[in-house]
């Protein structure tokens, strides 16, 4: 039996390169499309070997035909990703985040791709006030980011509903795990924390902190990806990928800070543009469409994540 190939766009990148390892050990080949912008060639040190790698822009549709040919799955990650650097470069990400899109899109349709999974995300919800966060529920996004990625989720409706192509969104909600990078401005909380407690600092917390999130462990992502991949109930449809509970960003410090065995206080700042107070995910829908089960509990993901960091400390120095 042939082996079923994936295309992964950003696959060099944290969530990427974490895909591109699990779904090899599934038995899947692999090709990986990234262009180094934020993804880093030390994330996939362990499996450049077995995989097809790719360099180039998803915006560029023959370096996109060429990674895809021959495959039968696209896993879509590449993105520009952060909501903060999104004010400062719209067009920027309009161009990434929803051109590249509708690029893959069109060479899906030509290669006769079986399942186009988009990466999504939970900030398409905005500042919504009824938690859990529904799929049902109108999105109300309030960053350039947010926006550019509720566009890329329609424009795979409507190739699903007009063309058939078999399309699914995944609404990732702050996914955290190994590998996660760090940049200096617009470092990612989880990463940003430990590096701050490691170097006994205050981890900076932008508003009170009482903020939550339901941070959701890479495994259970992958998880999501795995379970969609197996139902065709799921074509067509939007999912929160996720696991369902929400901690406090005041509760991260301290969880983080017994894990690490420090005790230091957090420095608060003003709040930034575009960061919404509260996320939270149903995750009714997918598992009323798929057989998706969170894998790995925020605990135990905090533990995992916390360790590999503390091992490999190269990871704690941040990307200017």
């Amino acid at each position: 039996m042939d082996m079923s190939k994936i295309l992964i766009t950003g696959g060099a990148g944290f969530i990427g390169s974490n895909m591109a390892e699990a779904f090899l050990k599934k038995g899947y080949a692999i090709n990986i499309l990234d262009n180094f912008s934020t993804g880093n060639i030390k994330n996939i040190e362990t499996i450049k070997n077995n995989v097809s790698f790719f360099e180039g822009d998803i915006c560029d549709p023959s370096i996109v035909s060429s990674a895809m040919k021959g495959c039968d799955f696209v896993f879509h990650l590449a993105a520009l990703r952060s909501v903060p650097k999104s004010f400062g470069d719209p067009t920027g990400y309009e161009k990434i985040n929803v051109i590249g899109t509708i690029v893959l899109l069109e060479e899906a349709l030509k290669n006769k791709i079986k399942k186009f999974v988009l990466a999504s995300s939970s900030s398409v919800y905005g500042d919504n006030v009824s938690l859990p966060l529904k799929e049902e529920y109108y999105p109300d996004p309030i960053s350039p980011y947010a926006i550019s990625k509720l566009n890329a989720e329609v424009y795979c409706r409507m190739y699903f509903k007009n063309f058939g192509l078999p399309t699914v969104s995944l609404r990732y909600f702050n996914v955290f795990g190994p590998r996660q990078s760090l940049e200096n401005k617009y470092a990612v909380v989880i990463p940003k924390f430990i590096q701050s407690l490691n170097l006994n600092e205050s981890p900076p917390i932008y508003g009170d902190g009482k903020q939550s999130r339901d941070f959701t462990f890479v495994e259970n992502v992958i998880a999501a990806h795995e379970s969609v991949l197996k139902s065709n109930k799921a074509n067509g449809k939007v999912f929160n990928a996720a696991c369902g509970n929400r901690t406090t960003v005041n509760e991260l410090v301290q969880k983080l800070n017994k894990l690490i065995k420090k005790d230091i206080k957090p420095k608060y700042l003003d709040p930034r543009p575009g960061d919404v107070l509260h996320t939270q995910a149903s995750i009714e829908q997918i598992q009323k469409y798929t057989d998706f089960k969170p894998q790995t509990t925020f605990e135990q993901g905090l533990q995992k994540t916390v360790n590999w960091f503390l091992k490999h400390q190269d990871y704690l120095i941040a990307r200017s």
